[in-house]
């Protein structure tokens, strides 16, 4: 082989194992994380209609959602109205159906299934849906004329609220009694209180179920009169404002409920967004000015000077900012404390817009709004046929401080319970006696009525900690498990809480931990996997799967992590036994996100430089044997050599 061929060889291989280095060592998109405030798509694949469930929401088709709700566990529930089915996307990023077989029911005078399957009943275009303390779910059936209850234990649908016939009749009565017009939108207090918004063709109220035992419920209007706005644009008390507002003109579309249980409209064609006092009753306009838009929206100034169009949904973070989109397929933001309005996703010009800023992004017909416990904004694409979801728009405020006690002090109750109810009890069952494992289980046993949550406090030092809350029922033992406790003394306790109020054990209990004291043979090490676990993702393609969800967790063994939930797992088992995955061995089985093939930068490097090296080799044998071949010819009779020796001895 010539010299220069063999030098160029050389030289393209180092080229190409340059780029192939550099290539595989910058972050897929997978890595990058998104910053708060980016905008994805968790639902929907913006094509309308119905192609199965228990695939992940990203692959689902939906058709003209309206509203969202989230549970206790951020599981995202969605009115998938053209479908006729309540539609759940897990935290692992599954849908499923939980109400609604797919068939309208034919007439809404009926039962429409009540008391089978929620999955086997009849929906007809379910417009929305809400989540209480304990699972249950409300539905709006909206051609039905009625809300749906579907029971978290037992699965089974039932009617709570209309007769099936439209019109505006029933206050004061069973719930059942009544009669519902246009119902669009459902939120539930922090007693069990659900309010109704009914747009009623533009005259409607906003109606309030309350609960008066045994699941039944009276229905009463806590906001409009059944008249519509005769003038929407008025500066004088525009629509009932500043007075009571059972008599004021409403035509709402959207409704919610803040942490002090004052009431939020989204008043749609009346261009406003209104708020209901619940101490006083009195309604005023916190956003809008009557006139529908045809000028520069106004943001930055004062919302209540600033022009808004048809609202369809409005809904409150944990400070107190409301939220609201209209039909300027815009989400808006009405500051706490100054009423500055601002623009927060719509409106942009990038097509939808994932994967960016959510205020750089478009949405088409949006419909419905909800938060999350983490303060992530879910927006109902309606036209697009997807669910969005901003990132983080309005992280959580810190929790509040857990009770302030001495060590040896009894615990305090955080609140006291209301509307007669007694309080939950609440018992400390272990741990009592000294332990000398760092992982240790805790046992409280909870009775009472309405029971909706256990947490667990500890205290070391004078401090108090909230270590884990867990939801809960009547008569039930909670266990929680703490791993990696330091030695110490410390005291624990419990607090249940009920949808009026909250109990501690009036008795805190003490244990201790003890790890390798001396004259004691140390602890066997305990097998555990560390993984890096996508929190709502099943799906691996990089525009399916951001950082941003990646949530470290302990797994006792590596099968914990399942394939399509965790990456890049670590064993550490007895000594001598450790061992690492990235996520491609046969227990894995996934890809990893650290790059291509789950190698990061490190890998990438040792395989290019072996390529090198084998390619170097191979190279080089080419060349001996080249070398080889060119001799041996050199040696043979009448060869080409031999040959040109005796012509030139000739010539001579």
């Amino acid at each position: 082989m010539p010299r220069k061929i063999l030098h160029g060889s050389l030289k393209i291989c180092l080229a190409l194992s340059i780029l192939f280095l550099f290539l595989f060592s910058v972050p897929t998109k997978s890595q990058q994380q998104f910053q708060n405030g980016t905008i994805i798509t968790i639902a929907g694949t913006g094509t309308a209609g119905y192609n199965g469930d228990n695939i992940n929401a990203t692959n689902a088709q939906i058709n003209q959602p309206y509203k969202v709700a989230v549970d206790s566990s951020d599981n995202l529930y969605i009115a998938d109205s053209y479908n006729h089915r309540i539609r759940k996307v897990l935290v692992n990023g599954t849908i499923i159906t939980v109400a609604g077989n797919g068939d309208p029911c034919p007439d809404q005078t009926t039962i429409c299934s009540d008391g089978s399957m929620a999955i086997d009943a009849q929906l007809r275009n379910p417009e929305g849906v809400a989540v209480d303390a304990s699972g249950n779910i409300f539905i709006i059936d909206f051609l039905g004329f009625k809300i749906r209850k579907v029971d978290s234990a037992t699965k089974r649908i039932s009617t709570i609220a209309g007769n099936g016939f439209e019109g505006y009749s029933g206050d004061g009565g069973p719930a059942t009694s009544a009669q519902m017009d246009d119902p669009s939108d459902l939120v539930i207090d922090k007693l069990g209180n659900i309010y109704i918004a009914e747009y009623s063709g533009g005259s409607g109220m906003i109606r309030k179920l309350t609960p008066n035992g045994q699941g039944n419920y009276t229905i009463s209007t806590v906001a409009g009169n059944n008249t519509a706005c005769a003038n929407t644009a008025s500066t004088t008390n525009p629509c009932g404002d500043n007075g009571p507002a059972t008599s004021a003109q409403l035509a709402p579309r959207g409704v919610a409920v803040d942490t002090s249980g004052n009431i939020y409209i989204a008043d749609g064609t009346n261009y406003r967004v209104r708020k209901v006092d619940i101490t006083t009753g009195i309604i005023t306009t916190i956003a809008g000015t009557g006139e529908t838009q045809n000028t520069l929206p106004g943001y930055g100034g004062p919302a209540t000077s600033a022009r808004i169009r048809d609202t369809y949904d409005v809904e409150v973070d944990g400070y107190g900012n409301v939220y609201v989109i209209d039909s300027d397929d815009a989400v808006k933001k009405i500051e706490k404390g100054t009423g500055v309005i601002t623009r927060v996703a719509g409106g942009g010009t990038q097509g939808l817009g994932d994967g960016g800023p959510a205020v750089n992004s478009t949405l088409s017909g949006p419909i419905g709004i909800q938060f999350d416990s983490d303060g992530s904004l879910y927006i109902v694409d309606f036209w697009n046929h997807r669910i969005r979801k901003i990132i983080n728009l309005s992280p959580p405020p810190p929790p509040a401080p857990p009770p302030t006690q001495t060590p040896n002090a009894t615990a305090t109750p955080t609140a006291s319970p209301t509307n007669g109810q007694s309080k939950p009890s609440v018992t400390l069952v272990s741990p009592k006696t000294l332990q000398t494992s760092d992982e240790i289980t805790f046992a409280c046993m909870v009775s009472g009525s309405n029971i909706t949550s256990i947490s667990l406090y500890t205290n070391t030092s004078g401090s108090w900690k909230k270590e884990e809350t867990k939801a809960a029922s009547t008569q039930t033992v909670q266990d929680f498990q703490l791993t990696g406790i330091k030695s110490g003394s410390y005291i624990w306790n419990c607090e249940a809480k009920t949808v009026s109020g909250a109990a501690f054990s009036p008795q805190n209990q003490s244990f201790e931990v003890k790890l390798n004291q001396p004259g004691q043979p140390a602890p066997s090490p305990q097998p555990s996997v560390v993984c890096n676990q996508l929190k709502d993702c099943t799906d691996w393609k990089p525009d399916k799967c951001p950082e941003n969800q990646i949530q470290t967790r302990t797994c006792k063994n590596v099968k914990e992590c399942n394939y399509k939930e965790a990456w890049n797992c670590t064993y550490s088992g007895p000594p001598g036994t450790s061992s690492s995955s990235n996520g491609t061995g046969p227990e894995i089985g996934g890809k990893s996100s650290q790059g291509l093939l789950g190698l990061d930068t490190t890998g990438w490097l040792i395989v290019v430089v072996v390529v090198v090296i084998a390619v170097a080799v191979f190279l080089f044998f080419i060349k001996r044997r080249s070398a080889g071949s060119l001799y041996e010819e050199a040696q043979e009779p009448g060869g080409e050599d031999e040959d040109q020796g005796e012509e030139g001895y000739s010539d001579q």
